[in-house]
């Protein structure tokens, strides 16, 4: 009588529960968009189409399951906070519906804050890595770093 292991079709069975534990195992790997943005991000500055740029280093995009906080730290450790829904793509971002939750308002006349009257923002996602984010709107291109 032949061993198991050395019957075709049982090598086969073998092969194919193989490949089946072991596909999950790589593509779990990969992370979507949502995930990988997932965190809080320091703006660091912008660059205008028209070669000026613009930085500033109190203010952050948060990301975290759909839900986007936008924080700008305040002279005398005051923060104000904005809410938002968000949903992030392969190449964008759309934030919408966003309220302001604290006290203390903002200036909304400079990046990153220039939308804030219309209570949305689109994004083009140019680069997202473990550390580094990069958005377009407008030919205006925002740069990011993960602070947490």
């Amino acid at each position: 009588m032949t061993p198991l292991r050395d019957r075709p079709i049982t090598r086969y069975i073998l092969f194919i529960l193989g490949a089946l534990l072991i596909i999950p195992g790589l593509t779990s790997c990969e992370k979507d968009t949502d995930d990988r943005l997932r965190g809080r991000w320091q703006f660091r500055y912008c660059e205008y189409p028209n070669g000026g740029t613009y930085a500033y280093d109190s203010a952050f995009y948060n990301f975290d399951s759909r839900v986007f906080k936008l924080q700008r730290i305040l002279p005398g450790q005051k923060v104000a906070h904005y809410f938002a829904n968000y949903i992030a793509t392969n190449d964008s971002l759309h934030i919408t519906d966003l309220k302001q939750y604290s006290y203390y308002q903002i200036g909304i006349d400079t990046p990153p804050y220039e939308w804030i009257a219309e209570k949305r923002k689109s994004y083009a996602i140019e680069k997202l890595t473990r550390k580094e984010l990069i958005l377009t709107s407008h030919d205006t291109v925002y740069h990011f770093r993960l602070f947490q």
